[in-house]
């Protein structure tokens, strides 16, 4: 739809601003993945170092921790999101890191980060 925001995919600063939480100088936190799927996602890494070991390729391919996403045959959910989120999220709550320009390269991988218990 119309509502501007500049390019980027279409997302609004106002919807933006209103899912976004800045938890410290330039850290954001917002929701983006399901429960469900942040599980399967986690089996899906799990299988992968389960497979490198009983093969004997743990080494060759990058099968410890972090898990990079790419290696796992993920490139194509970090490319979605890179494009679709990150570079115009950058663009809205980083305007002075990315000058107006959209972020070049990404790095995706499962490192295991809880929040600690309420």
């Amino acid at each position: 739809g119309g509502g501007g925001g500049g390019g980027g995919g279409g997302l609004r600063p106002s919807v933006v601003r209103g899912l976004v939480t800045e938890v410290c100088d330039g850290v954001y936190s917002f929701p983006l993945l399901d429960v469900a799927f942040c599980e399967k996602l986690v089996q899906h890494g799990e299988a992968f170092q389960r497979f490198a070991a009983e093969n004997g390729v743990s080494d060759v391919v990058g099968a410890q921790k972090p898990l990079v996403l790419d290696t796992m045959k993920l490139k194509w959910l970090t490319d979605v999101l890179f494009k679709h989120v990150l570079q115009p999220l950058s663009l809205m709550l980083l305007p002075e890191q990315t000058e107006g320009e959209e972020l070049d390269w990404r790095h995706a991988y499962i490192a295991g980060y809880e929040s600690p218990p309420p």
